[in-house]
Order: structure tokens, then sequence, then C-alpha cells
């Protein structure tokens, strides 16, 4: 005799679902330091590799911001750019063509952004208002390789000012090849071959006329580099 199955009951399936939690929105202060070192590591960075090219340096730049050193009380670079002092010897070093461990005694309260080794030039330290000049630099550097061209033009107090400024934007070894120049002399013949008309027009100009405020704000820098 055939007797019927009894009924089964349904399956229950149970899920087993963890709930996650939220994710913690990021602290504005901690991103916000974080952003700081960021900069000031990229800004390190790009300082350094600049001198290792333009000393022409042997080594890494990246070695270099990573091996510990008396300059950052023993710490790398890196790690020493967690504070605008950090990079403040940086700059220094690199600006004024230091060697790469210094003391950092030696450096200290020297602000970046006016690293020189010259003395303070007149109407800067002494807070006086000596009336800027045009002044032309042209550089021919020359390596086993590479010819490097540089003219140069901008307004500076003193020819001490303007070096400096010459020396922070393209090293040691090029200002110290630098033929500066108080005006513009058309006939030099690296002006000749590097400026149009148009240019050595506008220096004639910003030389014989009545210059503004506006006009010292000029600056003209024209670079070739040839294989050799």
């Amino acid at each position: 005799m055939h007797h019927p199955e009894p009924a089964r009951s349904p399956r229950r399936r149970v899920v087993n679902r963890r709930l996650s939690r939220p994710k913690p929105l990021p602290d504005a202060k901690a991103t916000a330091v974080n952003d700081a070192f960021v900069g000031r590591l990229l800004h390190a960075a790009a300082a350094t590799t600049a001198r290792f090219v333009r000393d022409r340096l042997p080594g890494s730049p990246i070695d270099w911001l990573q091996k510990p050193r008396r300059l950052f009380d023993y710490r790398s670079a890196i790690d020493a750019c967690e504070t605008e002092e950090g990079l403040r010897r940086t700059l220094v070093v690199h600006n004024l063509g230091l060697d790469l461990d210094t003391d950092p005694a030696w450096i200290a309260g020297i602000p970046a952004w006016i690293a020189t080794d010259r003395p303070a030039p007149a109407g800067i330290a002494d807070g006086s208002s000596r009336e800027r000049q045009l002044y032309t630099a042209s550089i021919v550097s020359e390596t086993t390789d590479l010819q490097i061209q540089i003219f140069c033009a901008r307004f500076a107090r003193s020819e001490e000012e303007f070096r400096a400024l010459l020396r922070i934007q393209f090293g040691s070894l090029m200002e110290g090849e630098a033929t500066v120049r108080i005006g513009f002399d058309e006939s030099e013949p690296l002006a000749c071959a590097l400026l149009s008309e148009a240019i050595a027009d506008e220096l004639v100009h910003l030389i014989n006329a009545a210059r503004t405020s506006q006009d010292e704000n000029f600056e003209i820098i024209i670079e070739q580099r040839f294989s050799t």
C-alpha cells in the first residue's frame, strides 16, 4: 500500500550578512599636513635635480635625497622635508652651490629665496632704493658632448644682485662663466646669434625710453644647446 510522503517544510536560507562600517571621513587637518609635505618634497626634488644637472655633479639626485646626512641632523632630505626647516636647508645648499653635506650651523638663518654666497647687494640688505638698471649676460658653457649658450636680460640694482639671480637660476658654474654688462650691446656675438630683431629693439627701447615700474619686471632668457 502506497503511503503519501509527508509534506516537507520549506528550507530557510540563512544569509550571513556582515554590516560594513562606514568609512570615516578624511581628517581635514591631516590631509592639509600631508599635502604640505608632498609640496615641500616636490620642491626639494626639483631643486636637487636642477643642481645636479647645472653643476654636473656625479651620482644620482634620488640617492642624495634618500641618504642620511649631517645637513639634516643625520636624517634624509625626504624625512627632513616634513618641516619647513628641512626644505630651507635643501634650497640654501643647492642655491649656493655648497657642499652636499654642509654643517647646518654654517647656513643657519639664511632664507632660501635669497641664498647667495656673495655679499648682500646694496639696495637689498640696507633697504635703500637704488635705481634699477638693465643688465645682460652671455654664457657659453661646454662639456665633452654638449655646448650650452644662454642670453639673459633683467633689471637689477647692481651687478652683485644680477649675478646672485644668475647663480640661483643656473648654478655656480654657469654664473662663473657669465659675461655681464650694464645695458645691451647689439654687436655682442651671442646676442646677434640668439636674439631676433624684435627682441633687440625692445632691449634698446628699455634702455633709452622713460621706464615704468612694469618695464622693470621685464626678463628674458634664451637658451640653446648643441651636441658636440
